[in-house]
């Protein structure tokens, strides 16, 4: 059973007690993320091999990539990442 909740505090001095807690007891959990250069360089390949892929065509092109990553100062522990894009065709 998959259940969808809004418990969980947003504020950013709040989430990682809310990841570790989550963590510890087994819950898989979701939260956003701000886009930043770091984020956004490990993500750069699969964005431009999408666009490359589908230059000149009219339908969007969708990507995924999962990776490990940990923010400089604000997490404990690296974290599993899954980002999602989509490319538009010209």
């Amino acid at each position: 059973m998959q259940r969808r909740s809004s418990w969980l505090p947003q504020a950013r001095a709040t989430r990682q007690p809310s990841q570790a807690w989550c963590e510890d007891n087994g819950v898989r959990y979701v939260f956003g993320l701000a886009r930043n250069a770091r984020l956004m360089k490990r993500i750069g390949k699969a964005f431009r091999k999408s666009r490359r892929r589908h230059a000149g065509t009219v339908s969007p092109s969708r990507w995924f990539r999962d990776f490990r990553y940990r923010t400089r100062d604000t997490w404990s522990r690296r974290r599993s990442i899954w980002r999602r894009g989509r490319t538009r065709g010209s």
